[in-house]
């Protein structure tokens, strides 16, 4: 099986993006403490869609394209190219944008201040290495993403070599990690080490390396780890059903296929526009009507900003990143 499309998920994307859209959307300042804050704030859970996205599609896509680990700084560098120059993008627009809230008429609050050395730890991921913050916290998702491109690139091929139950057995032992608590570990990858996972056994069983009952077998055994790690079940329910999803299902649909394919653009600039809305929403009193009216707007902009940045900046790079080739089939 090589060069097979997955078409379910943009979708999936999609619902992700849109959920932690919400999340920002519709939290206290909107809505309060209330049920309509507490279903919205359901929405977090699409990074755990994305990383089980990640999790599985990064091994597939170098599955298609014949990679050997004797590429892995050829395969660091295309993906680089593919999503470092629009997160740096949003870096800019987010200091910009700090920038001219601070010199507002009236604004009270502290000044801003730029820090080179607080720029070079988002450069290169290593914000929770140091006494900085997140410019904007959503970015703290791409450190674990960055983190989970390494130790891929390094281990695919022994992984996708091993027979089952080996392949599993190390998955299962890697999945462990995450009982293991320490300072910033919420910034690691090994916290979320059984998403990832679930997202490469989902990758072995679309390779045809393990089959539908092992596959389910698998998620059983992960399921146990969650349990033992007293995780939320719903993390485990909502990670498993990702995979499910993106191993039985085939769905395509228009307007999710395009919140997908800007799903990248979106995730890293909402933020910014909750910063511009929050202004505005401050300065008026609101029914619950107009609140989500103001929730609609909020968004259908964030979506239009989004497109506007894919097209600018996005995907010119993806087409830049398509040009690094590792071998015979390039990576989707």
């Amino acid at each position: 099986m090589r060069n097979k499309y997955v078409e379910v998920l943009n979708p999936l994307r999609a619902i992700a993006a849109l959920g932690v859209c919400l999340v920002h959307f519709g939290g206290l300042g909107l809505f309060g403490k209330s049920i309509i804050t507490n279903f919205f704030s359901a929405g977090q859970l699409g990074v755990y869609v994305f990383f089980v996205i990640s999790g599985f599609i990064i091994p597939y896509s170098l599955y298609n394209s014949d990679y050997k680990t004797k590429n892995f700084f050829r395969y660091i560098l295309r993906r680089s190219a593919r999503i470092d120059p629009p997160y740096f993008a949003a870096i800019v627009i987010t200091l910009l944008l700090s920038y001219l809230v601070t010199i507002r008429p009236g604004y009270i609050g502290e000044q801003f201040h730029f820090n080179i050395l607080q720029l070079l730890a988002h450069i290169t991921y290593t914000v929770p290495l140091t006494k900085y913050d997140w410019y904007n916290h959503v970015f703290w998702t791409l450190c674990i993403e960055f983190q989970y491109y390494i130790i891929i690139g390094l281990s695919m091929e022994f992984i996708t070599k091993s027979t089952f139950p080996i392949n599993l057995i190390i998955l299962l032992i890697v999945s462990l990690s995450s009982l293991i608590y320490f300072d910033n570990a919420y910034y690691c990858i090994s916290t979320y080490s059984q998403v990832f996972c679930i997202g490469i056994i989902t990758y072995l069983f679309k390779i045809d390396r393990i089959s539908v009952k092992q596959f389910f077998l698998s998620l059983f055994l992960f399921f146990i780890i969650a349990y033992l790690q007293c995780t939320d079940t719903t993390i485990y329910f909502v990670s498993s059903t990702t995979a499910i999803v993106i191993a039985f299902f085939n769905y395509s649909n228009r307007f999710l296929n395009f919140i997908g394919k800007i799903s990248y653009s979106l995730y890293i600039t909402h933020c910014l526009i909750v910063t511009v809305f929050g202004f505005i929403f401050k300065r008026f009193a609101m029914s619950l009507s107009i609140r989500f009216f103001f929730l609609a707007s909020e968004l259908t902009v964030a979506i239009l900003f989004a497109y506007f940045f894919y097209w600018l900046i996005e995907e010119r790079f993806i087409s830049i990143s398509k040009k690094i080739k590792l071998n015979r089939f390039p990576i989707k």
